[in-house]
């Protein structure tokens, strides 16, 4: 069975638990034998659930002057007395966009009636300086495919962010340990950082008791 830019997993017989995770929807289905599973292009523009791309624009006389773009959660303009001509900063997710000595004007400044502007936007618009872009935050969307030696062919919903993590048959996945449980189906799977972080804040307490 082939499985180009995929993973092969589990041998033929033994049920495979895929656990697939779409932005912040989570996954989980169950196939027999081995499988071959792929985070795929989508092949389509897809803008994340939790990015927007914003364009800051200045304008002088009313032409613009300059343009920049970022890609974040929040953005805004932050005023700062001392920033020549009612100036303000750009912020997006609470940082100064590019240099301290980028910021946009606002009324009647060296001759010229300023303005500054914000908006979200879907495209970069021309005209004056151009600086930023929102290429982080747009690209094509993914999908996860899962394929069988006895011809399933299994594809997730699309979205921004793509991930997956199989089991084997009552195996866990990789990256995370195996424990008995008194309940169906017998045991649990936990992951090795979780257990890793409560070792390290053992480990943390018991040093501070020492010390102290």
């Amino acid at each position: 069975m082939e499985c180009i830019d995929g993973t092969l997993a589990c041998h033929t017989g033994v049920k495979a638990r895929v656990t697939i995770k779409i932005d912040k929807q989570v996954i989980n289905a169950t196939f027999p034998g081995k499988v071959c599973v792929k985070k795929e292009d989508s092949g389509e523009p897809f803008v994340g659930s939790e990015f927007k791309c914003f364009r800051f624009w200045a304008t002088g006389d009313g032409q613009i002057t300059f343009q920049h773009y970022a890609c974040g959660k929040t953005a805004s303009y932050r005023t700062d007395p001392s920033l020549y001509g009612n100036g303000a900063w750009l912020i997006v997710d609470g940082e100064i966009q590019n240099s301290s000595n980028y910021f946009y004007w606002s009324g009647f400044v060296e001759g010229y009636q300023c303005a500054r502007f914000l908006a979200e936007v879907d495209r970069r618009y021309e005209g004056g300086q151009i600086s930023g872009s929102c290429d982080t935050c747009k690209g094509n969307g993914c999908f996860i495919s899962v394929t069988t030696e006895n011809g399933i062919n299994y594809k997730s919903p699309r979205g921004a962010k793509c991930e997956f993590e199989i089991a084997c048959g009552d195996e866990c996945p990789q990256g995370y340990i195996r424990c008995e449980t008194p309940g169906y189906p017998g045991y649990c799977c936990i992951p090795c950082s979780e257990i890793k972080g409560e070792i390290i804040a053992i480990k943390n307490t018991v040093k501070s008791l020492n010390n102290g």
